[in-house]
């Protein structure tokens, strides 16, 4: 038996005069009366479009909608007494929004067929009028509802330039990444097709990574945020969009905003990098070679999460400089995976190098303090051994250390209180 719940779909009927209308096709199919609820379906669905066009007309000025109206007012004004003008408003909306796709015409059109057949006197070869079986009769509900009744009319509109008019005025409410999904997986999600989720990923890319328009350039960050959120949705689907198409989506802009957006979106899914020309590879190899700071951030340039780290930790062991900021993005970007151990031996071996007071001040709070309770017994043996080569002592005998330090011994003698500190004396001393 199926577990579709044809009385739970109904409940998300969109216009609430459909709703009762829908109610009238649902009540003949409960007590056996098929042929009756597939004529009163075709009905249903023709008023239902007709609403969403007026309801786009006025609401939102939509000339698609305005223009539909108008040749389907002149079909039924030439000829009023033809059915056509139905079947041409359902060909018209297929082909001119993004309400219906391919597959979801096919069934309205099996529908109207089947409409035609139960609503005139055609006798079948066994001398009976044609009716539906109950199957046929719950499919075309089912694709009915799921199809057209319970889509918004923001979706009989071409659907992108909705959706991303919608994105920059939530940005106004500051949605961080989990909100914003929340939203626009019950806005919008659960109405768009496979082909609708491409076309909007595609859209995406192109306002984050190549636009560089004034209108672009105020919402590339909530744009490049909503498209993570989008490729989240339908990962597999997109590497295969992106796959086919290397050449559209490695054509993007190298401004300093887009560079920003694009290398924050290849950190989160470096798979999608990899998918892509040299157009795109080349370019941002060489701004990752341009510094520490810039290679620390492409980590996906690197064979590996882990080779990576080994190249940002001998440029460090070479005197190259690395923000808080910069180091707080490698955390988050390689959290999930082994290399975020190196990461805090980087951390450590920053700090153990700063080359003032003030410096190693700011260092303990933006990349030792905020990494304490990931330490292994090795980043704890690693810490007290640089304190003893720190340069030029900077670490320990500045005024803050005893606070500071003290911080991270709580953590070492809950943890690992077999580490004897007696073979660190620089240590023992900054906590005196």
């Amino acid at each position: 038996m199926s577990d579709y719940s044809i009385e739970l779909a109904a409940e998300r009927i969109v216009d609430p005069r459909t709703k009762r209308y829908f109610a009238e096709v649902y009540g003949n199919y409960t007590i056996g009366h098929y042929r009756s609820a597939v004529v009163m379906l075709w009905s249903v669905v023709v008023t239902d479009i007709l609403f969403k066009l007026d309801q786009l007309e006025h609401a939102y000025s939509d000339a698609v909608a305005k223009s539909i109206l108008a040749e389907i007012g002149e079909l039924r004004k030439n000829n009023p007494k033809s059915p056509e003008w139905e079947g041409e408003l359902v060909s018209k909306v297929a082909s001119r929004t993004d309400l219906l796709d391919p597959a979801e015409l096919s069934f309205l059109q099996s529908l109207q067929a089947h409409r035609h057949l139960s609503a005139h006197p055609v006798m079948t070869s066994s001398d009976a009028l044609f009716s539906p079986n109950k199957e046929t009769a719950r499919a075309h509900i089912r694709n009915v509802l799921d199809g057209v009744l319970t889509k918004p009319p923001i979706m009989s509109r071409k659907v992108f330039d909705t959706f991303i008019e919608d994105v920059e005025q939530v940005a106004n409410l500051g949605l961080g990444l989990n909100d914003l999904t929340k939203y626009l997986e019950a806005k919008y999600f659960r109405h768009f097709s496979s082909a609708t989720f491409a076309h909007i990923f595609k859209s995406l890319w192109r306002v984050s990574f190549k636009s560089t328009d004034a209108r672009c350039e105020a919402n590339r960050a909530v744009n490049a945020q909503t498209l993570e959120v989008v490729y989240a949705k339908h990962r597999a689907e997109l590497v295969n969009v992106i796959t086919a198409e290397r050449e559209w989506f490695s054509d993007v802009a190298f401004v300093d905003s887009t560079l920003r957006v694009m290398t924050g979106f290849f950190r989160t899914y470096s798979e999608v990098f990899t998918l892509l020309t040299d157009a795109v590879k080349t370019p941002i190899q060489n701004y990752a070679d341009l510094s520490l700071e810039n290679f620390a951030s492409c980590w996906f340039v690197s064979e590996s999460p882990d080779s990576h780290m080994n190249e940002v930790i001998r440029r460090i062991d070479e005197r190259e400089v690395l923000s808080g900021d910069a180091f707080i993005q490698l955390c988050r970007s390689l959290s999930t995976c082994d290399a975020i151990n190196k990461v805090y031996l980087a951390g450590i071996r920053l700090y153990c190098q700063s080359s003032s007071f003030d410096t190693a001040d700011t260092r303990f709070q933006e990349v030792i303090k905020l990494c304490i309770q990931g330490y292994s017994k090795e980043h704890f043996e690693a810490f007290l051994g640089g304190c003893e080569t720190c340069y030029n002592g900077q670490a320990v005998y500045r005024g803050r250390a005893t606070r500071d330090h003290r911080e991270l011994k709580m953590a070492l003698d809950e943890r690992f209180p077999e580490i004897d500190l007696d073979q660190y004396p620089a240590f023992k001393h900054s906590i005196e």
